[in-house]
């Protein structure tokens, strides 16, 4: 055996313990067990340096440091694949969150390359396609993800804030539905949102097929007075001519009164709505 995989130091076992306990999910135990880590012997195995380097980049942010430390476990003998795909999609990230769009891409495909089963990098893929405007490459990369763990929140939660982007609301509704925690607020707020943007719609199109029907009766009964040589009175013209006018005023009251509604303002932004799917796009 190599003494790489046989040495082990108190910051090794304190990691290991910390898996332990997330798998169990026992959050507080794995989080103790990683403040022991920083404050211990560091440890000696790639992946547990590369995990306690990046429980430090979560707690304090600093990422030069971080990339330092990865890079670092990158460079040295006897890494196993799995740990340089899970040490590359932690660069990635790391990167994606400095708005570095061309390292992180690199190291995130690096990482697909040396273990395509790593949750973590198709995440961060997806998040990085949806940044950079490739919708398409985005939703085919979470799809991925939700295909290695169906309970991925992050990606079920970024998928329904693509297709409200692109105003398939009806799929959004069906993922906050069957896939997201009913309780969160943020899954309420972005379903009331939904809800209110169809309301406002349905109210819209009911109003205007209103007044069409209203106008439509009263051109109908102009044309039938003309057609036998008649003429309506002064009092009956009056009359049409207010029903018109009120339809116009009520329209515009309908404006005045819910124009100034964030959602009503909204109803032009993308995902505010439904609306026909876009030209050239598989997922939309």
């Amino acid at each position: 055996a190599k003494p790489l995989q046989v040495s082990l130091s108190a910051g090794d076992i304190l990691c290991e313990l910390e898996a332990c306990h997330t798998g169990l999910g026992e959050t507080e135990r794995a989080e103790e067990c990683m403040r022991r880590a920083m404050g211990d012997a560091m440890p000696i195995r790639p992946e547990n340096i590369a995990r306690l380097a990046w429980s430090r980049y979560q707690l304090s942010g600093d990422g030069d440091s971080t990339l330092e430390q990865l890079t670092a476990c990158l460079k040295r003998n006897g890494v196993r694949r799995k740990t340089q795909a899970e040490v590359h999609a932690m660069l990635g990230r790391v990167y994606l969150d400095r708005r570095e769009w061309v390292n992180a891409e690199t190291h995130l495909g690096l990482s697909c390359a040396r273990e395509p089963t790593v949750l973590n990098t198709w995440l961060a893929l997806g998040e990085l396609y949806s940044a950079t405007d490739r919708d398409d490459m985005s939703m085919r990369a979470l799809q991925r993800c939700t295909e290695l763990d169906p309970e991925a929140s992050g990606a079920w939660g970024l998928m329904a804030r693509m297709y409200e982007k692109h105003r398939q609301t009806s799929r959004a509704m069906q993922i906050f539905n069957n896939h997201m925690d009913p309780e969160d607020p943020a899954v309420q707020l972005r379903r009331n949102h939904i809800l209110h943007a169809a309301a406002l719609t349905l109210q819209r199109v009911f109003r205007g097929r209103q007044a069409r029907k209203l106008v439509a009766r009263i051109r109908g009964m102009r044309q039938v007075a003309r057609n036998y040589g008649t003429r309506l009175q002064q009092w009956e013209v009056a009359t049409l001519n207010s029903k018109a006018g009120l339809v116009l005023h009520s329209k515009l009251a309908h404006r005045a009164e819910f124009g100034d509604m964030p959602l009503a303002r909204d109803r032009g932004r993308p995902g505010a709505g439904f609306g026909r799917k876009p030209l050239g796009s598989s997922f939309f």
